[in-house]
């Protein structure tokens, strides 16, 4: 049995057997409402953060990019290509694991717009965010394919990415999507991030 089927044999099997039988002698041994709530406090102990990045977050990125083709914004027309040092310094920030350096590209109260949740605010949820996409996808790799101007708005940028990654179980991802950038009054902080159309998903 290869190394990969053993990971999956345990992250889908093997763990929530276990799982599911501890939380059975919980609440078999106290009964009523406080055996069920210990219970609930011992699946959320045993299952964690890291097994949902892991194993769950894989799937739910892969669902919100497919839901990304043919919706969401792209560069109006009249677009410019430009280059802009602030999107190449992201991406090697988020390439290299370097969450000082991708903290302070980002305005302390900025704002990202995600398609499933609406307006979120903070740079700490963000990058949050981009470490629990690492976490999924362990040699998650992104790179800057295309950047183009918003001729309507001198602080509006649209960047394009090619994102990359194995996850520890399933299918690896291959995707490529739109996000328009409002930048900060230097131009070289990030004020808001909002996910535009994704133009594919692999």
């Amino acid at each position: 049995m290869t190394p990969a089927r053993v990971r999956l044999l345990i992250a889908y099997v093997a763990f929530p057997v276990v799982v599911g039988g501890l939380v059975g002698i919980a609440a078999g041994a106290l009964g009523g409402g406080a055996g069920l709530a210990v219970a609930g406090i011992l699946l959320i102990a045993l299952l964690g953060p890291r097994f949902f990045a892991r194993y769950v977050a894989p799937r739910q990125i892969r669902a919100v990019l497919r839901r990304m083709i043919g919706a969401g914004e792209v560069p109006p027309a009249g677009a410019r290509p430009i280059d802009l040092q602030l999107a190449d310094r992201y991406a090697a920030a988020l390439n290299a694991r370097d969450w000082g350096a991708l903290t302070e590209l980002a305005v302390a109260d900025l704002v990202l717009v995600h398609p499933d949740v609406g307006r979120r605010c903070g740079r700490k949820r963000f990058v949050k965010s981009v470490r629990l996409a690492t976490e999924a996808y362990p040699d998650l790799r992104i790179v800057v394919e295309e950047v183009v101007a918003d001729p309507a708005s001198s602080d509006v940028v649209w960047v394009r990415f090619l994102e990359t990654g194995r996850p520890r179980v399933g299918v690896p991802l291959r995707a490529s999507w739109w996000e328009r950038w409002t930048l900060g009054d230097d131009g070289q902080t990030l004020r808001e991030l909002a996910l535009g159309r994704a133009v594919r998903v692999d």
